[in-house]
């Protein structure tokens, strides 16, 4: 299950990817894209365009953890933002295995609630 990765630093890539990308072309892009980022030991998520796919890959200095997850029916949630990555909590990413939208997971803002 996912929720045993751990990591301190959890990045979800908003670009869309090809999910046969391995190991060899994910850590190009992160390299390409996320130079300061890319060899932390940081969880960065990738998702193909219909969001029924992730792959998660993590680079340090001893290897490369690359995972897949499937969702057997639905799609993980679309994130509507400019940033080319969303930062994660590890509650947030767990939510996200699951299929969830953790962004809705805190219930709503009634700070503007009205009657």
């Amino acid at each position: 299950s996912c929720v045993m990765i751990h990591s301190n630093s959890i990045y979800f890539v908003t670009t869309p990817i090809d999910m046969r990308f391995g190991m060899g072309r994910l850590t190009t892009f992160l390299q390409v894209n996320f130079p300061n980022k890319c060899f932390s030991g940081a969880l960065f998520i990738f998702t193909n365009r219909q969001r029924s796919m992730f792959k998660l890959i993590s680079i340090d200095s001893h290897g490369i953890w690359l995972c897949q997850r499937k969702l057997h029916q639905g799609n993980f949630p679309k994130f509507q933002t400019e940033q080319s990555e969303l930062i994660l909590t590890q509650e947030q990413f767990n939510w996200l295995c699951k299929g969830f939208d953790f962004s809705k997971i805190e219930g709503l803002n009634l700070a503007n609630f009205k009657h």
